[in-house]
């Protein structure tokens, strides 16, 4: 009986699924058997040229990196795929990155233009991209062949192989980081035991010096070396020098020749641990050469050398897992040579904290200067192992140094001492650091001269000197000066002068003009002199009024809210507050620090302050305050200013008639006007928009004067 169509089609079908079965299975043995992820994807490519009659097979992988379709495996007998280019590869991936399922090609449709022609006539391509589940990524298939187009029945086969190898990727994957991860565990295992007898040496030691030789003596023994020692850089020369050695060879003068100075700087230099190899030479009698291996591990903190391993090995080299091993003891080490130079800087922190404390108890005592630079060297010398100290500052011309303290007054007399002196003072005032010298001769051995700065300014030079005994000034001694001298330098600026003006000033200045102010010991600022300035009065129009109105409390809270507000205003442009008298706001400008702009800073103010007071009524209208205008008044001219007062109270104030006329202009402004003297507006004209008020009478003034009101600062 023949088939029919259905049977044929039936039989057709079953074969099908036959090829599916096979395929299944064929990809299930390559997944099982192939030991690491390459091998799979070369089998998977055999299998899937083989199945749908493909000349060639090309998985891609995606790059973590790039995010790019890249060639991993490529099955390709006749070139064909290899002909296509680089460009052409990364076109075809880039259109199959975006596929939702497999698909079926024709090369010419899909390459572009300047693919060589070398290419079949008939180029037929299947691609298919791999997805885990729905959305990740993971590659791609592609495979070509000449002799007819893929079809729907090959699209399926790939399907159905897709679906396999996107966890089949997944396993060996899987598969390669546990076998990776098993490597690094026996090794961590190694490490960890190495890294606890390290510790424990750490644990059981107090100083570096038996730390090292309990270390290299464990380094010896565990990688079998037949000589390890440890150099540091010494902290101060910066020299190399041998801490720990431990030697296990009976030809340890042939092996200790080859750790030479230069060898060990060498070793100190590197950013990464080195092996290096040498021809150790023939024992007498013998006529063969060994090799010595050797392994230079520098002891880095934060890339900064501290000092070299240097491992010695006979005949046998080292291999990578011994090198780690090293690497994890550096690792532990370089922490362990920083907590014992950290306990010794502490001791010397200890030492510098307490003769800073001494210092800063000396300053306080307000003593007459010349007594307290002699106390403060008296403590000097009592903490540095020095026979004599000294302090030299400039003179009010900033030109001549003055001996000012010394605890040896005859050493320094003597002629032949103090030009020797004088060089080195000069030396360190040039470089504007400490000099230490420890190599002079018989006149005196050893120096340290630091210069006394405030303010970016030198002002003097502080040192210490030994005239006899080998012993030069360390580098702790150093720090110690280093920081005894910038207690030094404050306490010499910050003497009752400054601190006068820090009384006298400290509320009248914002913080700015002060540094500007303590930057000028030389001037005496507190000094009354004549000069030309702005003067502000700010004062409430109604305020007496007010004050019976409404709660005291509230009255209080709302004057100090507006006091504050207008206070902030005068600082922000450098102004000073030189007084409150009730509800007046006095402000001075261009001193105590000289103003070229003083009065368009005065009127920028009185503008500022007119703004702020409105902006603040609104949130006191709110509270119950009834709305209470301001009126200010600017003068300029020339005024006596300085401290004045008694000796139990005095100001920074200001006097003149100038002063008075700018009270009365005050008294004459309107809400929310500010209104500028003639000699101001000559200062600001142009710079300013005002509107004229002429034939102004003031009590004091025989004349009609002209005011100005000051609506607007030409360019805000």
């Amino acid at each position: 009986m023949a088939d029919t169509p259905d049977m044929n089609e039936l039989k057709a079908e079953l074969a099908h699924k036959q090829k599916e079965l096979d395929l299944l299975k064929a990809l299930d043995e390559i997944r099982d058997a192939a030991p690491d992820i390459q091998d799979m994807l070369a089998a998977v490519a055999d299998l899937l040229s083989g199945t749908l009659a493909a000349d060639f097979c090309t998985i891609f992988l995606l790059d973590d990196a790039s995010r790019a379709l890249v060639p991993q495996t490529i099955r390709d007998p006749q070139g064909i795929f290899e002909q296509m280019g680089a460009s052409a590869v990364e076109n075809l991936a880039g259109q199959i990155a975006v596929l939702n399922g497999a698909a079926a090609w024709s090369a010419r449709d899909r390459l572009p233009s300047d693919v060589p022609v070398v290419l079949p006539e008939h180029l037929y391509l299947a691609a298919s991209p791999i997805v885990m589940g729905e959305t990740e990524h993971l590659g791609a298939l592609l495979l070509g062949k000449t002799a007819q187009p893929f079809t729907p029945a090959d699209l399926e086969l790939l399907s159905t192989a897709e679906d396999q190898i996107d966890s089949a990727i997944i396993q060996a994957r899987l598969q390669e980081q546990h076998h990776k991860a098993l490597h690094a565990l026996r090794q961590q295992q190694q490490k960890l035991e190495l890294l606890t007898l390290v510790d424990e040496i750490r644990d059981t030691n107090d100083e570096l010096t038996s730390i090292l030789a309990a270390i290299v003596d464990l380094l010896a023994s565990r990688l079998k070396g037949d000589l390890c020692a440890i150099f540091l850089l010494d902290r101060e020369t910066r020299e190399p020098e041998l801490k720990a050695i431990s030697q296990r060879s009976r030809h340890f003068s042939e092996i200790q020749r080859f750790l030479t100075q230069d060898m060990v700087k060498k070793a100190i230099a590197l950013e990464e641990i080195a092996t290096w190899e040498f021809a150790e030479d023939a024992p007498a009698g013998e006529d063969d050469r060994d090799l010595l291996y050797l392994i230079a591990v520098p002891i880095l903190l934060q890339k900064n050398p501290l000092g070299a391993i240097m491992l010695v090995r006979e005949k046998s080299p080292f291999v990578p897992e011994e090198l780690e091993l090293l690497q994890a003891a550096e690792d532990q080490l370089d922490s362990t040579i920083i907590h014992c130079y950290i306990q010794e800087r502490q001791r010397e922190f200890a030492a510098e904290v307490d003769t800073i404390y001494e210092i800063d108890q000396i300053r306080d005592q307000d003593l007459p200067f010349d007594e307290m630079l002699n106390k403060v060297i008296q403590a000097l010398i009592a903490k540095i192992n020095a026979e004599t100290a000294f302090i030299m500052l400039y003179d009010r011309t900033g030109t001549q140094l003055e001996m000012r303290a010394t605890t040896h007054l005859d050493f320094f007399q003597t002629w032949q001492h103090y030009p020797k002196l004088e060089s080195i003072v000069e030396d360190a005032l040039r470089q504007g650091k400490l000099v230490t010298r420890n190599d002079l001769d018989e006149g005196f051995r050893s120096i340290m001269c630091l210069p006394l700065i405030f303010y970016n300014k030198v002002i003097g030079v502080i040192g210490v000197m030994n005239r006899y005994g080998p012993r030069g000034f360390t580098g702790a001694d150093q720090r110690l000066l280093s920081a005894i001298g910038s207690q030094i330098d404050t306490a010499i600026y910050e003497r009752r002068e400054i601190r006068r003006l820090r009384q006298v000033l400290g509320r009248s200045i914002g913080p700015r003009v002060m540094d500007r102010v303590l930057a000028t010991p030389d001037i005496d600022i507190l000094k009354p002199e004549r000069q030309e300035m702005t003067v502000l009065f700010a004062d409430l129009r109604g305020s007496t009024l007010l004050a019976e109105q409404i709660h005291p409390e509230l009255f209080v809270d709302f004057i100090k809210d507006y006091l504050t507000q207008m206070t902030d205003v005068v600082l922000s442009l450098e102004g000073t507050v030189d007084k409150f008298v009730g509800d007046e706001v006095m402000a001075l400008f261009g001193a105590p620090i000289p103003q070229e702009d003083h009065a368009l800073r005065a009127i920028r103010v009185g503008l500022a302050m007119q703004r702020a007071h409105t902006k603040g009524m609104q949130t006191w209208v709110k509270h119950g305050v009834p709305h209470t205008p301001m009126g200010i008044g600017i003068v300029t001219g020339k005024m006596i200013v300085g401290e004045m007062g008694g000796s139990q109270r005095s100001n920074y104030t200001v006097m003149g008639r100038e002063v008075n006329l700018g009270s009365r202009i005050c008294g004459v402004a309107k809400a929310g006007q500010v209104l500028v003297s003639q000699a101001t507006y000559d200062l600001v004209m142009g710079k300013v928009r005002v509107t004229p008020l002429p034939g102004q009478r003031f009590k004091g003034v025989e004349r009609d004067v002209t005011i100005y009101h000051v609506t607007d600062v030409v360019g805000g």
